[in-house]
């Protein structure tokens, strides 16, 4: 954590990370008086965790083990935040400024909230959660916007885009997507409808593209070349690999699908097995 000046912007460190078990810091937001700094703390079990750095030390405030909190902010004898994954909204839970320590049980304030805000008179700001997937949209510079649709299952809506960077060609773009397990860059061609996943050594781009008929799963060289492989047959959905980049794991018709990846003399030979039938 970084301390600016305002009059000659000069930096110095006030809190360091703990690099054995923490990426970094969220959200930092001033208790009143100047009494302390209120944050979330991101490690390897997630952001779970809101701190407090006040008088020169630090200490866990508010930590709930599978949650991703976010945004904390006080506001009139309460600790206001953003909670993600089972029971995601805008919770309170009461905080003395005596102590700097939470008082009983956290409270749902808004389910269809995020990102809480409070103003100096006490208003208090959310974001509104939205089941609307996630949309891809031109906006000219005269300020059109032109939408360029929802694209339901292709790039997935499982968390929120955080970064976008269109092609050269404008053909395509990488989407950044953050979910539960962490963030995933998804690359769609928004001529041809298809958008990719790349393996993880980087070697392979599978996708699902409607070029033949219904979207099937296919999987490419990357860079990209002219080869292609087929791996589903009667409409897919959805694609992830697995860890150790042998395995692609797909919705098909009638259940969750495997393919066994085995290359051979440049030619790779997939095999495909049912994992679990759905109904």
């Amino acid at each position: 954590m970084v301390e600016i000046s305002g009059q000659d912007g000069s930096s110095r460190e006030i809190l360091a990370l703990d690099r054995k078990r923490e990426s970094d810091f969220h959200e930092v937001s001033e208790l009143p008086g100047g009494r302390g700094l209120l944050f979330t703390t991101h490690t390897a079990q997630g952001a779970d965790t809101i701190a407090l750095f006040a008088g020169g030390n630090r200490r866990d405030v508010l930590k709930l083990p599978g949650e991703t909190l976010r945004n904390p902010v006080y506001a009139d004898g309460y600790l206001l935040y953003g909670q993600d994954t089972t029971r995601p909204g805008v919770w309170a839970v009461r905080f003395s400024l005596a102590s700097l320590e939470t008082q009983g049980t956290p409270i749902l304030i808004d389910a269809a909230g995020n990102s809480p805000s409070v103003a100096s008179d006490g208003t208090l700001a959310m974001v509104p959660r939205s089941d609307l997937p996630s949309e891809f949209v031109w906006i000219d510079r005269a300020g059109s916007v032109s939408s360029q649709g929802p694209l339901a299952g292709h790039v997935p809506n499982v968390g929120p885009w955080t970064t976008m960077r269109l092609s050269p060609d404008g053909q395509k773009v990488a989407v950044g997507v953050s979910g539960a397990a962490g963030e995933d860059v998804w690359l769609y061609d928004l001529k041809r409808g298809m958008e990719g996943h790349f393996s993880p050594d980087g070697r392979w781009l599978a996708y699902l593209s409607d070029e033949s008929g219904p979207f099937e799963v296919y999987l490419r060289r990357f860079p990209i070349g002219p080869d292609r492989v087929q791996i589903s047959n009667g409409g897919a959905g959805p694609v992830s690999w697995s860890s150790d980049g042998r395995e692609l794991i797909y919705r098909g018709s009638g259940g969750l699908m495997s393919a066994k990846l085995n290359e051979r003399d440049g030619t790779l030979e997939p095999t495909a097995h049912r994992l679990i039938q759905l109904t």
